[in-house]
């Protein structure tokens, strides 16, 4: 997050496979003769660009439909993975059953491994059943790093158990029986910060050589 290199290619690859954000575009045809029904692809298409505006997709009413692709690729890409809860409820003036919540990793409670009292597993807060299908997700219902703003450890730590039919979770399989997200820059971690640290010593060092008389 505070790496300029990092910063630049989270930014290419938002722009490259978001950038202004995807469109849709309806193509439903004639039930016979194989041609497009253009009036009513034009009224799909007119309901759906209702729906994607902040106020409407978006829970809380801050992200539009092409903020939530930009926010949700950028964190897959970051932290490794994403969540999108699907929220069955109207909201604004929408009379579509529809709303979005983008939850970031950290939500999930880590912490959380063992086995649930339907017999299911639970590895890292995603619940899974003997096929290793995601039954549910484990969220914490309070930010691990708010607890100092609530009451007890506790109390703040307490979590909801959501059904995985309500939870788009977005990452990149990269292991058999994987069930969390890794982000792509953990391998180059470690040379972003020595590449930091030779910049400010390369800098150091020509200061002082200007600095002798």
């Amino acid at each position: 997050r505070d790496s300029d290199f990092a910063k630049a290619a989270l930014r290419a690859v938002r722009n490259n496979v978001v950038g202004t954000g995807i469109k849709h575009q309806a193509q439903v045809q004639f039930q016979r003769g194989g041609k497009l029904d253009d009036r009513i692809n034009r009224l799909i298409e007119k309901a759906w660009d209702d729906w994607t505006c902040a106020d409407t997709c978006h829970v809380a009413g801050q992200l539009s439909w092409q903020d939530i692709q930009r926010l949700s690729i950028t964190s897959m890409i970051e932290s490794g993975e994403v969540f999108i809860r699907l929220v069955n409820q109207t909201f604004g003036d929408s009379k579509v059953p529809l709303g979005l919540e983008v939850l970031e990793a950290d939500l999930l409670d880590d912490d959380y491994t063992g086995v649930e009292a339907n017999g299911n597993r639970v590895r890292m807060g995603v619940e899974i059943n003997e096929w290793g299908r995601p039954v549910a997700y484990h969220f914490l219902r309070n930010h691990p790093g708010d607890y100092q703003f609530t009451g007890t450890a506790a109390v703040a730590k307490r979590r909801q158990r959501i059904p995985a039919k309500d939870v788009i979770h977005l990452y990149s399989i990269e292991r058999p029986g994987q069930t969390r997200g890794v982000t792509g820059f953990a391998s180059a971690i470690m040379r972003l910060r020595n590449l930091s640290g030779y910049e400010e010593a390369e800098i150091v060092a020509a200061r002082a050589s200007s600095a002798m008389m």
